[in-house]
């Protein structure tokens, strides 16, 4: 009996506990850059979510300008083009990559 009290308590405290928030760094160019007012721009997130689609919502929520384009952006974490499944944290380098075409 004792045991699933401990048992109940334990699971009610990893309920109560916040969620940790970190912050990432996003490095912006050209219209993004110009769009936001700055080359790079903070964005909190939960640390157990933290992943290149967590990112994007956040960058949408706290950077309304930014909004239209992302759709048509990729994130780049440690130079190199990153899933919206892939983590990302504040050691990480993190870019936001417009579109970008050549010939």
């Amino acid at each position: 009996m004792h045991l699933d009290f401990l048992r109940i308590q334990a699971h009610t405290e990893r309920k109560r506990r916040p969620k940790r928030k970190m912050e990432i760094h996003v490095k912006l160019f050209g219209p993004m850059s110009r769009a936001a007012g700055a080359r790079q721009v903070a964005v909190t997130i939960d640390a157990a979510q933290a992943t290149c689609a967590a990112l994007r919502q956040k960058l949408a929520e706290s950077q309304p300008a930014l909004a239209p384009m992302l759709p048509a952006c990729r994130f780049a974490v440690n130079h190199q083009l990153a899933a919206e499944h892939q983590s990302v944290g504040p050691g990480d380098e993190v870019a936001l990559v417009g579109l970008v075409s050549g010939g």
